[in-house]
């Protein structure tokens, strides 16, 4: 299911920045309990209705770029599907190259709210948590056709553009990888971005 994003509006101007106090107001998805709050900007942030008892978690950067002329703050979600190992398939390549697993791929859908037929940027990375080096990137894009849009998407990683050495890291149980994703507009603003620590779930 796609990710839920509240509807974030701004109550004050403000001085954009990072870190920087936002007065919004935003209505619970379950129950529509209105509630005016002071958030950080430029991550995420916890709501809590009191109501319903309903949490959400919603990454928001207000700029000039994202604030709509109905004080509306323009916004991005993400729900993920599991990993999953794509080995070669056919006789021949079979043959040639035995049962391999060619690449790792997870399903991702994005809510984007209020971009529209604007490009946005996908960037993937991983990261080895014990030496803390970046292994791996990767830069996309895609456009949303509408301002309610959601976005299917698949997080792949060829076994080709991966150390040899991660790729069979992935396979164990006890592995310290993580899979950073973030969206960016061209004006390269951070829409939205998260971290997932690497699960095994080898299938076929």
């Amino acid at each position: 299911m796609p990710s839920e994003l509240l509807s974030l509006l701004l109550a004050s101007p403000i001085d954009w920045g990072i870190k920087k106090a936002l007065d919004v107001v935003w209505d619970c998805i379950v129950c529509g309990r209105a509630y005016d709050e002071k958030i950080p900007n430029v991550e995420h942030h916890h709501y809590y209705c009191h109501e319903c008892k309903k949490e959400h978690r919603q990454f928001t950067n207000a700029t000039p770029h994202t604030v709509k002329p109905n004080q509306r703050i323009a916004a991005v979600g993400a729900s993920y599907g599991t990993f999953h190992y794509r080995r070669n398939r056919g006789p021949i390549m079979a043959e040639l190259f035995g049962w391999n697993y060619i690449s790792i791929a997870a399903p991702v859908l994005y809510s984007c709210n209020g971009f529209g037929g604007q490009d946005l940027l996908e960037v993937n990375e991983i990261t080895d948590l014990k030496s803390g080096k970046l292994v791996w990137s990767d830069l996309t894009t895609f456009t949303p056709d509408s301002d309610e849009a959601v976005v299917r998407r698949s997080l792949l990683v060829p076994r080709s553009h991966v150390p040899e050495v991660v790729f069979e890291e992935l396979f164990r149980s006890q592995v310290l990888l993580a899979f950073d994703i973030r969206i960016e507009n061209r004006f390269r603003e951070v829409l939205f971005q998260d971290r997932k620590l690497h699960q095994v779930n080898v299938g076929a």
